[in-house]
């Protein structure tokens, strides 16, 4: 590779892109944007001779993009449209890797991490139901309760860990929850045997104990007493589950619905008019969040206790 210096490489990489129309972009912020991916793409090949790094790559790909837009939009503004282009090579030009749809989760762990905060929904607004099974509150209601201890559900937003005098290690962890933000600390011992799993993002449901504060004005002191992740919490088999059915219930399909063998005691009970019956499945079946979903979908359930 002959040698040139940094600014002839820069402009005939320019050049690749169309000078002219990079010049023309008004956008100060935007042009400079792309001469600095362009100055870090001279980086990478200097640094791996007349090999071609994937950051060269990206960076041609972002810059082609980015020009064929503003050329799309300057033809819009001018009512115009390109005589030398088709529609075929318009949608051939660009070649993306294949990709699978987000989960939810994903999906909103993505948007927290772009603009660091839940716009479009909140991670545990799918749980109302589980949550109510299982009597996790949110941490508002704990606070204001009576009771000493209780579960709380809540989502990572940050993370500080921290040193005491004596070295011992904490952190000071800042979760929400869809009523609020709420900061616990996380001593040694819970902290160590947890550090790994405490991400940004994720969510866990958390066993909290509550201590009144005498004085002028009573205070409540919160202890974490324990902590879990709530795809641990949610996903576990259920020991007893208790399904209520309407008359009009669909016995082949639940049947199907709990086909598996598992952990989970099932009992059924069949309301009609002012009568109940009551049945127990002889051998325990897999019941999971999965299960209870599926199930409470069904119109002909009334109720799932577990």
């Amino acid at each position: 590779m002959e040698n040139k210096d940094k600014q002839e490489v820069i402009d005939e990489e320019l050049s690749h892109f169309g000078t002219k129309d990079l010049e023309e972009i008004k956008d100060e912020e935007t042009k400079s944007w792309l001469r600095g991916h362009i100055d870090k793409a001279w980086t990478g090949v200097k640094n791996t001779g007349n090999a071609v790094k994937r950051e060269t790559i990206e960076t041609y790909a972002a810059t082609k993009i980015l020009l064929k837009i503003k050329n799309i939009n300057d033809d819009k503004d001018n009512h115009q449209s390109n005589l030398f282009g088709d529609q075929e090579s318009n949608q051939t030009e660009f070649e993306f890797l294949p990709s699978k749809q987000w989960t939810q989760k994903e999906l909103l762990s993505e948007e927290f991490k772009s603009i660091g905060f839940y716009l479009t929904n909140h991670p545990l607004n799918e749980f109302d139901e589980i949550f109510k099974q299982l009597n996790i509150c949110s941490y508002y209601q704990f606070y204001e309760n009576e009771k000493n201890e209780g579960l709380v559900a809540g989502t990572i937003m940050s993370i500080q860990e921290k040193k005491s005098a004596k070295g011992t290690p904490y952190a000071i962890v800042k979760f929400s929850d869809k009523q609020a933000e709420f900061e616990l600390f996380l001593f040694a011992e819970i902290l160590i045997s947890n550090r790994e799993k405490l991400k940004e993002s994720e969510s866990f449901v958390l066993t909290l104990q509550k201590d009144k504060i005498s004085g002028e004005n009573t205070k409540k002191r919160i202890n974490v007493k324990k902590i879990l992740n709530l795809d641990d919490v949610i996903n576990k088999p259920y020991s007893k589950v208790t399904i209520e059915l309407k008359n009009d219930y669909d016995l082949d399909e639940i049947k199907k619905l709990l086909s598996n063998k598992g952990e989970t005691e099932i009992n059924l009970v069949i309301k009609h008019e002012k009568k109940q019956a009551h049945f127990s499945l002889q051998e325990n079946r897999k019941f999971d969040l999965t299960h209870f979903k599926a199930l409470k979908a069904k119109k002909y359930v009334e109720k799932i206790t577990v």
